[in-house]
């Protein structure tokens, strides 16, 4: 015991020689920029705005914190980006998670909030609602890593108000990030594009997980004008858990890098208990793309196929254990054509799925 009390003892001056991570706190709805923060000032002239927060937080290289004592919108004049490791929290709000809404409606071009660079790696975006941008709401860019983004809300608010993004929800072209957390994922909704697009080489190793895309916990329709998500060029990410409807597409895997990905228990087109929240097109669909597995997702209520497999370069995927216009208790959920359509696409894999009530 005396060993280990001396090891503690000795190892104590390192621990407390570790830098503190920067706290500031935004405390004005003010969505411009003077190119001060005072951080903690309560007087209306000695404010710190999101933008001016996040120059001081991108100005030093140890990794800061931002809280809000504030709720309410946030009319940004810049985009919001993020060059070091940031932790942005929003459920610190006095309101709570997504009642401090990043409005992006006064922006040219871009993100409303952008990850760049790989100092950048590392940060969270916790409890925010994004939306009005132009372009994406978040987007993570090349050689962004390890960014985990949960509990907030996308082209839309706890309340389901339509704050849509002209372009996806949430644009990821790095690698290993973290999009939705067990206990709690993103709502993600009426935007134009796509509600998560993983996108080129770079984007692997994404984790997708226990989302609402399209909808939200009561099953409202809140549909993207494409995918609810769109996983391009990009290898081995993991989207699974996530409850996807009233998109145009729910999920869709396409072109020759899309290798590798594992798409696995969702509920598209259906939630969990069986209701219709059909996306206008397919369910699934996998396009020129190879070596992905698609299992035990429960896929329904589809205004197309539940899950279509279609061209030449569309090979050794494996779609299995899936539930298909029906569910495990044998509900009545049929897709609005076939159940699964392989189209010219050869050896893959089909098999141990129920597969029903589809046209």
């Amino acid at each position: 015991m005396t060993s280990l009390i001396r090891t503690a003892l000795a190892a104590l001056p390192l621990l407390l020689a570790l830098p503190a991570q920067a706290q500031i706190v935004v405390n004005t709805l003010d969505g411009g920029n003077d190119g001060s923060c005072d951080a903690g000032a309560t007087g209306p002239a000695d404010d710190c705005s999101l933008l001016e927060a996040l120059d001081a937080a991108n100005a030093d290289p140890d990794e800061s914190s931002i809280t809000f004592s504030v709720s309410g919108t946030i009319p940004i004049t810049a985009q919001a980006l993020v060059t070091e490791t940031v932790n942005l929290d929003g459920t610190s709000a006095p309101a709570g998670a997504g009642t401090v809404i990043v409005d992006g409606s006064g922006l040219s071009g871009g993100a409303a909030l952008r990850f760049q660079g790989s100092s950048a790696s590392g940060s969270t975006l916790f409890g925010l609602s994004v939306g009005n941008a132009p372009a994406a709401g978040v987007e993570v860019a090349v050689g962004v890593s390890g960014v985990e983004i949960a509990f907030n809300f996308i082209g839309t608010t706890p309340a389901g108000a339509d704050l849509g993004n002209g372009g996806d929800g949430i644009l990821l072209a790095g690698p290993n990030n973290s999009i939705g957390a067990p206990l709690g994922g993103n709502t993600i909704g009426f935007n134009g594009g796509r509600g998560v697009e993983i996108n080129g080489a770079g984007a692997s190793g994404n984790v997708l997980v226990n989302n609402s895309i399209g909808t939200d916990f009561r099953g409202a329709d809140l549909g993207n004008a494409r995918d609810g998500v769109r996983i391009a060029g990009a290898p081995n990410n993991n989207v699974s858990s996530n409850t996807i409807g009233f998109n145009g597409d729910g999920v869709g895997i396409l072109f020759s890098g899309a290798t590798g990905n594992v798409v696995d228990q969702n509920t598209i087109g259906t939630s969990f208990n069986g209701d219709d929240i059909g996306n206008t097109n397919d369910g699934l669909f996998i396009l020129d793309a190879s070596g992905n597995t698609v299992e035990n997702n429960t896929i329904g209520f589809n205004n197309d196929q539940g899950i279509v497999l279609v061209g030449t370069g569309t090979s050794g995927n494996e779609v299995s254990d899936n539930f298909v216009g029906t569910n495990a208790s044998g509900a009545d959920l049929g897709n609005a054509n076939e159940g699964i359509l392989v189209e010219e696409a050869p050896n893959n894999r089909v098999g141990g799925n129920t597969v029903g009530f589809n046209t």
